[in-house]
């Protein structure tokens, strides 16, 4: 495995739904994800949390955020949050917003 994505939206009509709901979203994935990666190793993961804390910090527009390494050479990134305004059928503006968070291995991890 050299990395796993994940992808976190939230919508709602009359722009009922923000980053924060949908950084929540993508944090409770990301903590799936992890438990799933390393079973049983507490330490690996609470790391892997506090690099996604870290991370979540850069995540922001008009910022270009940097991964955070893990110190099995894993590294934790995280996009920017877009949001995106469409109209329904019914006139009402719906607010889709999406953030993608990633956990993987550097390209220039060494295979050799």
């Amino acid at each position: 495995m050299t990395e796993v994505d994940i992808v976190a939206s939230t919508h709602a009509e009359n722009q009922g739904t923000t980053v924060k709901n949908t950084a929540a979203l993508a944090t409770d994935a990301f903590e799936i994800a992890v438990v799933h990666l390393w079973p049983g190793n507490k330490k690996l993961q609470n790391e892997a949390r506090q690099a996604l804390a870290r991370a979540q910090r850069q995540c922001k527009p008009d910022y270009d955020p940097q991964s955070v390494p893990l110190s099995i050479g894993y590294e934790i990134g995280c996009g920017t949050p877009i949001p995106v305004t469409v109209t329904s059928k019914e006139g009402k503006p719906v607010l889709t917003i999406t953030q993608s968070l990633d956990i993987g291995i550097p390209f220039d991890y060494g295979w050799d």
